[in-house]
């Protein structure tokens, strides 16, 4: 006899796949998006990190318990948006001054509120840099285009792979205190991927100049999309939030999935500010 779909209490029952298919969906959705407007580029591009940006920044204000209308709230996602805004316009340097006078402004708004400063100077510097520095690599001549795509091939690879291994090896873990779940065999199988796709994406967008270079650049990419990924995990255990919203079922917020590219573009921009890099970012 087949067995009934509803449960003693007549509820029914999940299907097997639906918590695969409620993570696969979103992914692909944002995946799809992120293509779409890198390969557009120009103010398409700007208005998918604006939107990312303002979104992340709600997640953030509702974690520290700042009110979105509030001044602090309104200055955090008006310094962001303003600051991306000029970066597309090809004044990187003003955007960055909006960006430092938009913390300094928040923290003052948020002290005089009598909130917490620190977080609110934070959220700014924390979500707008990324933001700027995304940006900034998209509009690199000739090579722009080629290194984002770059960048989220190395991520997308380090974070499938470091939950994929995490789950299947299990073993010791990479930061109880901060992560619970995140684990070695995780972190290290990640790095390997994000190696493993960097090289072969560089293979395919402009071809390989060092092979060490395009290794070594790799690997510190997928390492620095790991600390974004732990450095939003810190925020949240000391903020006690499990996820930094519910926008994207079966992930979380938007800041849970884009925790890691923060961090990874960041590492690439001052990779190309510290060696005045002309190219490739890999060489």
């Amino acid at each position: 006899m087949e067995a009934s779909p509803l449960t003693e209490r007549g509820e029914a029952k999940p299907h097997p796949g639906g918590g695969a298919v409620r993570r696969v969906a979103p992914a692909f959705i944002m995946i799809a998006i992120a293509l779409a407007t890198v390969i557009l580029g120009g103010w398409f591009f700007a208005a998918m990190a604006a939107g990312c940006f303002v979104l992340m920044m709600l997640e953030w204000q509702t974690m520290t318990d700042d009110e979105r209308t509030s001044p602090t709230g309104v200055l955090q996602s008006a310094a962001g948006v303003a600051a991306i805004g000029l970066a597309a316009w090809g004044a990187p340097q003003a955007g960055l001054a909006v960006i430092s006078f938009g913390a300094v402004a928040a923290g003052a708004a948020a002290a005089l509120s009598g909130r917490r400063m620190g977080y609110a100077v934070l959220g700014v510097l924390y979500l707008g840099l990324p933001a700027l520095a995304i940006i900034w690599l998209r509009a690199l001549p000739e090579v722009g285009l080629s290194t984002v795509l770059w960048i989220y091939a190395v991520i997308w690879a380090g974070d499938t792979a470091a939950y994929g291994f995490g789950r299947w090896i299990g073993g010791p873990k990479l930061a109880p205190v901060i992560s619970p779940n995140k684990t070695w065999a995780g972190a290290v199988g990640g790095a390997a991927a994000s190696v493993a796709a960097g090289v072969a994406a560089a293979a395919l967008l402009t071809g390989i100049g060092s092979w060490t270079i395009a290794i070594l650049v790799s690997l510190i990419i997928g390492i620095a999309a790991q600390v974004g990924d732990l450095v939003e995990s810190v925020f949240k255990r000391s903020l006690n939030v499990k996820d930094s919203g519910s926008l994207l079922p079966g992930h979380g917020g938007l800041l849970d999935r884009l925790d890691s590219l923060l961090g990874a573009v960041v590492a690439a921009y001052l990779i190309y500010a510290f060696f005045e890099l002309q190219g490739p970012l890999w060489g």
